[in-house]
């Protein structure tokens, strides 16, 4: 449910060329990692070391400059770069970080936008949009999206460290994660389940949010309680900034979430959906011919056990086979350095090794491999997606709307039904297709 990944995740071709996508970006991170890792290392060298102590002088003079001390905090590494990266280099990383910046934010935007209309404008419409309508509301959804950020960005003044932010604020859409999970694998959940999830997850976020500001919590928030609590130990020992922080929040913003899902619709079911139906599966397969009956489940295999389907390339099964054998092999590390570690603690020299391999040497090794692979094989995505868009046939009626429990490009468009009624929109290129008979 992490909001800012979802036009990404709905970007692939197919189902599994996304989830191939998944796979092969987890070794992405390793080169990423490697750079976040090493810039820490060199910037805290800088400001530590003695060899760097007329240096640092200057970096330690700006940062006081700093009124926040958050921000004062967080702005040690950024502000150290600046005095530590001569001319060129410094450029360079400006200029990747730059793009990074330009790649998250349209992703963010996009993300964001796009949900707004088809999870929340489009289920309470009764009559589609057309397709100029439709993508106008998206663009202006997007622009608004856009100075949100900017104006939240003028007047939100940082409390906690960024990754706790991004705790905080991702748990506002976590509730959805139950909604996803339920929906698509529980055929009892409900609608009103969903958005009760929906609303009190945000509430929470959004509350621990505004109780980080400054002044909130310490001028407001604490005294009232005080005032019903005057001897409670542990508002009296957080009176100044609220004490629960963005990690904690999104912990119990996932528990209410899940729970309230939970709990409504096995409160408000009246009907098992059939998931069947809406997804495509057993009978109702799209793929199967009429009267075909579905081949049986194959018994269980090391390839099932990893997701192997018969859309898996020999390639495709080498690369998650690898992926696979290769987190067991570190959480056999994590076993045998644990267990070791419990009975016989290892000296500084021996972890200072340990991560100088693991977080520096085999990172710069993974990025490098790469960096090639995925610059070349993203070169040749890049020209078949281009051919794909100029060759892909359309159907205006698939737009994310439901009609009756079904996708709108599935219902047949008839005078007698008027929640069919397409709004100018032509019909599908094709017929829909109709479920096997029993």
């Amino acid at each position: 449910s992490w909001q800012g990944s979802s036009g990404f995740r709905a970007a692939a071709s197919s189902p599994h060329e996304a989830k191939m996508a998944g796979i092969l970006g987890h070794w992405r991170n390793y080169a990423k990692g490697l750079m976040f890792t090493l810039l820490a290392v060199c910037a805290y060298t800088f400001l530590k070391h003695p060899d760097f102590a007329a240096q640092a002088l200057d970096v330690q003079a700006n940062l006081k400059l700093i009124e926040n001390a958050q921000v004062r905090d967080q702005m040690q590494v950024p502000l150290t770069l600046a005095y530590m990266l001569p001319i060129g280099i410094k450029g360079i990383l400006a200029a990747i970080m730059f793009f990074a910046m330009v790649a998250g934010d349209g992703g963010y935007m996009h993300s964001w936008g796009g949900i707004f209309i088809q999870d929340v404008v489009l289920p309470f419409r009764k009559k589609p949009f057309d397709t100029k309508q439709h993508l106008l509301l998206l663009r202006l959804s997007i622009i608004g999206i856009a100075v949100w950020a900017f104006l939240f960005s003028l007047f939100y003044k940082p409390t906690d460290y960024i990754m706790m932010f991004f705790a905080l604020t991702g748990a506002i859409f976590a509730g959805a994660g139950a909604a996803i999970l339920g929906g698509l694998y529980w055929n009892r959940g409900t609608t009103l389940a969903a958005w009760a999830s929906m609303i009190a997850g945000s509430t929470i976020a959004v509350s621990g949010i505004v109780l980080k500001q400054a002044g909130v919590w310490s001028n407001h928030v604490c005294p009232w309680l005080l005032t019903l609590f005057p001897d409670n130990a542990y508002l009296l020992a957080n009176a100044q900034s609220f004490p629960i922080n963005g990690q904690w929040m999104m912990f119990y913003t996932l528990v209410v979430s899940v729970t309230l899902y939970v709990t409504i619709s096995l409160l408000t079911c009246r009907e098992p959906f059939n998931l069947d139906r809406m997804l495509h599966r057993g009978k109702y397969a799209v793929e199967d011919k009429p009267g075909e009956t579905p081949p049986p489940k194959p018994k269980f295999s090391f390839g099932r056990l990893i997701g192997f389907d018969s859309e898996f390339t020999r390639g495709d099964k080498l690369i998650a086979g690898f992926l696979f054998g290769w987190n067991m092999l570190w959480f056999g590390v994590f076993l045998v350095c644990s267990i070791w570690n419990y009975f016989s603690r290892w000296p500084l020299k021996w972890w200072s090794n340990y991560w100088h391999v693991v977080a520096i040497l085999m990172p710069l090794t993974v990025g490098v491999v790469t960096t090639v692979w995925f610059t070349w094989g993203g070169v040749i995505d890049l020209r078949k997606l281009m051919t794909a868009i100029k060759t892909a046939r359309r159907n205006e009626r698939d737009d994310g709307m439901v009609v009756d429990h079904r996708n709108f490009d599935e219902v047949e468009e008839s005078e007698d039904n008027p929640a069919d009624s397409t709004g100018g929109i032509p019909p599908p290129s094709t017929p829909p297709q109709q479920p096997p008979p029993k």
